[in-house]
């Protein structure tokens, strides 16, 4: 829980940095591939350090055909955020972020979709829905409203 955490943490750095790339390379394309083309990088050493073997040709077979979209909204992620972070601040991408995060997270474990087990809704879980959409709309409102900052 505590490298979940700190990942959390690191999420808006990320942003920030990719939007950084962004701003020398003068394309979020670019700047797109080169935090892909890392990413493979950091992986791959990860896996030849730890040698896991690589995949088998099979195994892969097998997989679901929706099980391959994962690092498409890997990258879709990075690309909405290189637009979005120089634009919101890290404050709001955020919350937005999170706010999306907790509304995804309820449909999948209510319906068990991909791959997770069925957890219904309760109503602690919509009250804690409603507390992040409250703190989403009153970062926003504070960007407009100087008086709640």
């Amino acid at each position: 829980m505590f490298l979940v955490f700190v990942c959390g943490a690191l999420q808006p750095v990320q942003a920030g940095m990719n939007a950084e790339m962004q701003r020398h390379l003068g394309d979020r394309f670019q700047a797109g591939f080169v935090n892909g083309f890392m990413n493979v990088v950091v992986v791959g050493m990860a896996l030849t350090l730890l040698w896991r073997g690589w995949p088998s040709w099979m195994a892969l077979q097998q997989a679901p055909a929706w099980s391959f979209w994962a690092g498409a909204i890997g990258a879709g992620i990075v690309l909405v955020q290189l637009s979005a972070a120089p634009v919101l601040g890290a404050g709001i991408l955020i919350a937005f972020f999170v706010a999306g995060q907790v509304c995804g997270a309820l449909v999948v474990d209510a319906y068990g979709l991909v791959g997770y087990s069925v957890r219904g809704l309760s109503g602690i879980r919509l009250v804690a829905l409603a507390l992040v959409m409250s703190g989403v709309v009153l970062a926003a409102a504070s960007t407009h409203f100087k008086g709640l900052e």
